[in-house]
């Protein structure tokens, strides 16, 4: 199944984690959301799979992340693409802060309002 996912990570406490070529970054404590798409070979299910798995090759920046912090829910959609539920989380939500991965949410109400499951 090809689409696009959200990932909701829970950081219960601030924390600095070392994010490949970016160097370090803080994330504050907070409900963050990344958005992802899965074109590829085994579709969401193997995307969403991989960044469960710990000890894995780090390929993306949210690898990095997902080696300290947990992912609390998953959410996918078949209809919408990543960009759109960026757009989605940009046009509808006060709680929004930032415009790339992860999304840092103020409020962790935003996201289930902004479910996609199909």
């Amino acid at each position: 199944m090809k689409g696009a996912y959200i990932l909701l990570i829970v950081i219960e406490k601030e924390v600095n984690i070392e994010i490949g070529a970016l160097g370090t970054i803080r994330f504050e404590k907070g409900h963050y959301c990344y958005v992802g798409s899965a074109v590829g070979p085994g579709g969401i299910e193997a995307r969403v799979g991989r960044h469960l798995k710990k000890g894995k090759k780090l390929k993306w920046h949210i690898d990095y992340l997902l080696e300290h912090e947990d992912i609390e829910e998953a959410y996918y959609s078949t209809e919408l693409s990543e960009m759109e539920i960026v757009t989605i989380f940009q046009r509808n939500s006060t709680e929004f802060r930032g415009s790339a991965h992860p999304i840092l949410l103020s409020k962790p109400t935003c996201l289930s309002a902004k479910r996609t499951n199909s």
